[in-house]
């Protein structure tokens, strides 16, 4: 519980960080008061940019299926049956 707390923190303080650098650079002093949400939106779109780094590789790894162990596990039970190709194997009794 404690590693993927220790993940998150960092994250989220980056997260915030961009998105305190996107209103300083888009924002307006009345943006939020008058739902200027072009401006808005683009200081959110900076903070993806400071998060990338971090969740970038994550997805990465997760689309490339994960870590080399975990492809061998999947390897190995993909070569075994599944419970509908043995039903269809197994003999008839009547």
């Amino acid at each position: 519980m404690a590693a993927p707390l220790a993940g998150v923190a960092p994250m989220y303080a980056l997260c915030f960080l961009g998105y305190g650098v996107g209103k300083k650079v888009f924002c307006d002093d009345d943006a939020f008061e008058k739902s200027k949400l072009v401006q808005i939106g683009l200081a959110g779109a900076v903070s993806s940019f400071f998060t990338t780094p971090i969740l970038g590789p994550g997805a990465r790894s997760h689309h490339a299926g994960g870590s080399p162990e975990q492809r061998s596990v999947r390897a190995r039970h993909s070569r075994q049956p599944s419970a509908a190709q043995r039903s269809r194997e197994a003999p008839c009794r009547a």
